[in-house]
């Protein structure tokens, strides 16, 4: 159980390491993903009605007035992807300390280690979202600040919709692969 222990550590924290312990750092990312989560979806369910009923809405939620809404969000689902993994591998930390080694558990690690450092390389990897959150905050920045507004404002709405869409679906996959490794895992250790 050491080594799985020191994968679960080495995932790269969104907040700096806490001295207080593990209860106290996952009181506080159940307080961050809450906030994430409600912002995120918000921010979200917002943008897609603004696309989506553009025609038929009232002037304060048209396209041309979601600039700020749409980089905020850019924020919010950041923090909701990383803070919700990183609760789930405390949370499981939590469940196997002091637990013996089991027949299998060389394998769980080594999946859950590819996982852990695919999240962890996520700057090097992600150069399509990447590319994708720099084209909407700088269109986003530009339509806020500028008093004419951004000539381009109306295209990025597929940066926008590219970007929530590969977010998502990276966020499901890993958390998916996550929640297996975890569920096998304890589910080993109660046997």
């Amino acid at each position: 159980m050491e080594e799985r222990i020191n994968i679960i550590k080495s995932f790269k924290s969104s907040f700096q390491k806490s001295k207080k312990g593990i209860q106290c750092k996952i009181q506080t990312l159940k307080g961050f993903t809450f906030i994430s989560a409600l912002f995120s979806v918000l921010c979200f369910c917002l943008t897609l009605y603004t696309i989506i009923l553009e025609q038929y809405k009232p002037e304060i939620s048209k396209w041309e007035n979601m600039g700020l809404l749409v980089v905020m969000s850019l924020m919010f689902i950041l923090m909701l992807n990383n803070t919700l993994i990183e609760l789930k591998l405390l949370k499981h930390l939590q469940n196997i300390e002091g637990k013996t080694n089991f027949n299998g558990i060389n394998q769980l690690n080594l999946e859950l280690k590819n996982i852990v450092e695919k999240l962890n390389k996520r700057d090097k990897n992600d150069i399509i979202w990447i590319g994708l959150v720099i084209i909407i905050i700088i269109s986003g920045s530009y339509q806020q600040l500028s008093e004419t507004g951004n000539p381009y404002w109306e295209y990025t709405k597929i940066p926008v919709l590219l970007f929530w869409t590969i977010i998502i679906y990276k966020f499901v996959d890993s958390n998916k692969k996550i929640i297996e490794n975890i569920k096998e895992t304890e589910k080993q250790i109660i046997s």
